[in-house]
């Protein structure tokens, strides 16, 4: 019991010397090591190839803009205002948060190419990414599905696969009839062209 007091002990110095140096404040140290915070947290242009914590619930913005980032692994669940992720080498959304609160969850400048980790909880209007993400060019080719169910029904479907960036063409017909009334307007296959993932059955 001692060596577990010491070690969490340990631990929560260790903590309150990361949040010192990135200029983190009103947070709470919880017994699994998680942080939680009453406010923003900016990590912007750290040259950061992890993030530094494991966050839990962070009530404004998360911005860990412009790093290095490969994973957000160590992302808050919770975001309550706005996410930014810009400007890294993420190629997937994985282990991001699950609820973003506010209306913007900007993930420009990486190379995403599924829309695994997508928050299940956001307002409307959330994404911001580019022609630099892969993923792009699916989400315009889809962007007649609309409504808020189009990416988990995706998702669900595992239409994109990321490492042989293909498209499945007979899950991607289910996500049209998932969605109801889009089901009479299933492309052909020779209809759909993509630039950077090939379409197989």
């Amino acid at each position: 019991m001692i060596k577990k007091y010491r070690s969490f002990l340990e631990s929560k110095e260790s903590i309150d010397d990361i949040c010192q140096k990135y200029g983190i404040e009103n947070y709470t140290i919880k017994s699994d090591g998680t942080v939680d915070v009453d406010w923003s947290v900016h990590l912007r242009n750290y040259h950061l190839d992890k993030l530094p914590l494991k966050f839990g619930v962070v009530t404004r913005d998360f911005i860990c803009a412009h790093n290095n980032l490969t994973s957000l692994e160590g992302c808050p669940t919770k975001v309550g205002w706005n996410f930014d992720c810009n400007n890294n080498e993420l190629t997937s959304l994985e282990h991001g948060p699950v609820h973003v609160g506010g209306s913007m969850y900007k993930m420009v400048g990486n190379k995403i190419a599924s829309f695994e980790g997508f928050p299940t909880k956001c307002r409307k209007g959330l994404y911001t990414f580019t022609k630099d993400n892969p993923i792009h060019e699916i989400r315009d080719y889809l962007n007649v599905l609309q409504g808020a169910d189009i990416i988990n029904s995706l998702n669900e479907w595992e239409v994109i696969d990321p490492d042989e960036m293909t498209v499945s063409y007979s899950r991607l017909s289910e996500v049209y009839k998932d969605m109801g009334r889009w089901e009479n307007i299933i492309p052909k296959p020779e209809d759909i062209k993509f630039k950077n993932y090939t379409l197989t059955d």
